[in-house]
């Protein structure tokens, strides 16, 4: 169990390049929510577990939510939503 936490941290940490404190996603998907926040805001990083601290906000509301993910979690959901915007321009 120890050996998976610390190659699960290793992975994070990997994927922490390219984040900065103040970074803002579009249309950021959380799972386990059913509409995406309009806007994610990266507001700390935890170098030492490779987390980042993000503030959520939908569209309407003047409401903030708080959300820790893993760096490589939400590299692969910004490359996906990315990827997605990237491909719906090619096809119109």
């Amino acid at each position: 169990k120890q050996l998976e936490t610390e190659r699960y941290v290793a992975d994070q940490k990997k994927c922490l390049d390219g984040f900065s404190i103040g970074q803002v996603f579009r249309d950021y998907k959380h799972p386990g929510e059913i509409k995406p926040f309009a806007k994610a805001i990266v507001s700390a990083i935890y170098p030492e577990t490779g987390n980042i601290k993000l503030v959520l906000s939908k569209r309407g509301t003047s409401t903030r939510w708080e959300a820790v993910v893993g760096a490589a979690v939400l590299r692969s959901r910004v490359e996906t939503a990315e990827t997605k915007d990237t491909a719906d321009g090619l096809l119109f």
